[in-house]
């Protein structure tokens, strides 16, 4: 319990200082409480599965039992947890190049090129899963030197590949590949966050469990349900962690349900997902927790975007050209209803309309006028600069805004140039 409750206040005081916006350098130190607790929650959690509660406090302190060689067994803590998550990560794509290799159309030669990948990927996980016992031996304050935790998964180093590696890679590969797809949404976010950590202590069981059966230190439980039951309510622990947790969540739903609008900008609120409504009243507003995200759109934000072509001018001249224009929303609501505030939708239709309206214009015209008008400059044009040239190219911007005014946006300028 005393390592969950520094846990749940370094989240809180690492979510306050991202809400707030504090120093970059404060939430980088913000985030060592989190793993620091992290680290002590996984050490203890081993230790209670490998030595039972009866012998949580008979051992000695890790800073007794190690002394200054803790330093070292805390680096290799750090390695062996990055190695074996790296061996998680690597399963699945070896899976998934090993079936495609047999469907290319060199199987034989695919397949052994992958198959060798994952020999040399294997020989390297060998020695970690057999090390890796070393975890729980550490959490447990037993002797960590090396031979003993060699000799001690002798025979057994191919059922730990199995057992730490392949297993937790296919469930681990699997979680990542189902939330994929729903990256942006809070809900799903959330649920993913439960699962990978339900994955993590079922992972630190094994692991735990694989030594105290190796060791002979299996503590027998009771597996009585009541008996299960009766010591979680008995708990002196239990409504402090239920308060605790109530308050978390209703701290979470509090900082999610309350959004601010600025002057001058408009919210588009989306309900799993799917965009709902726009709010442009300035202040702070109260939308569901969880369920609804909220997306800035700012008239005063610009959105940019370029391209090139070639066009034919009258007297069959072959001109390379390359432009570029910027854009911002002047009506959100429009702008949500027709496009789902996606500006990509934006830019393609105006870049289609600027290749439209430049293609005409230049195919009106002979080449030597066209870079008489690249020499003089009057190649840029802007919604600001209400002056009015010859150039034939003067009405594109009013032409354009004419068209995506249903769009609820605006194109604020553009300019070509011969590339």
């Amino acid at each position: 319990m005393r390592p969950g409750f520094a846990l749940a206040v370094s989240i809180a005081v690492l979510l306050t200082a991202s809400y707030f916006k504090l120093n970059a350098t404060f939430q980088l130190f913000a985030q060592l409480p989190v793993w620091t607790s992290i680290a002590w929650f996984g050490l203890e959690y081993q230790r209670h599965l490998v030595i039972g509660p009866s012998g949580h406090e008979s051992e000695p302190g890790m800073w007794r039992r190690y002394g200054l060689f803790l330093l070292v067994l805390v680096l290799l803590c750090l390695f062996l947890a990055l190695f074996l998550g790296l061996l998680l990560y690597l399963v699945l794509p070896a899976i998934v190049w090993f079936s495609m290799a047999i469907n290319s159309p060199k199987p034989w030669l695919a397949s052994g090129s992958v198959l060798i990948w994952v020999l040399v990927v294997g020989a390297a996980a060998y020695p970690v899963v057999r090390f890796a016992l070393a975890l729980p031996a550490i959490s447990a304050r037993h002797d960590v030197t090396p031979r003993r935790i060699w000799n001690l998964s002798k025979g057994s180093g191919f059922k730990l590949l199995i057992l730490l590696v392949l297993i937790p890679g296919l469930i681990n590969g699997s979680i990542s590949i189902a939330f994929e797809m729903y990256v942006n949404q809070t809900l799903i976010k959330l649920l993913a966050g439960i699962l990978e950590t339900y994955f993590i202590l079922w992972y630190l069981s094994i692991l735990a469990l694989s030594y105290a059966e190796l060791t002979g230190r299996r503590v027998q439980g009771k597996a009585s349900l009541k008996s299960i039951s009766n010591q979680i309510l008995g708990s002196r622990f239990l409504w402090p962690a239920v308060l605790i947790l109530a308050a978390g969540i209703g701290l979470a739903m509090a900082f999610d349900a309350v959004y601010k609008v600025e002057p001058g900008q408009q919210v588009i609120i989306s309900r799993f997902g799917k965009p709902d409504r726009v709010q442009s009243k300035s202040g702070f507003n109260i939308k569901i927790p969880f369920f609804e995200q909220t997306k800035r759109v700012s008239e005063e934000k610009f959105y940019k975007l370029e391209g090139n072509g070639k066009f034919f001018t009258i007297d069959k001249g072959n001109v390379s050209i390359k432009y570029a224009a910027s854009w911002h929303v002047v009506n959100a609501d429009t702008y949500l209803r027709t496009t789902a505030s996606q500006p990509q939708l934006v830019s393609r239709r105006l870049e289609h309309l600027l290749q439209s309206q430049l293609r005409d214009r230049v195919s009106r015209l002979p080449q030597t006028d066209l870079q008489k008008i690249l020499k003089d400059g009057t190649n840029k044009f802007s919604i600001e600069n209400e002056f009015v040239s010859e150039s034939s190219f003067d009405a594109v911007l009013k032409e354009v805004n004419a068209r995506v005014k249903e769009l609820g946006v605006e194109m604020t300028a553009w300019c070509f140039e011969d590339s």
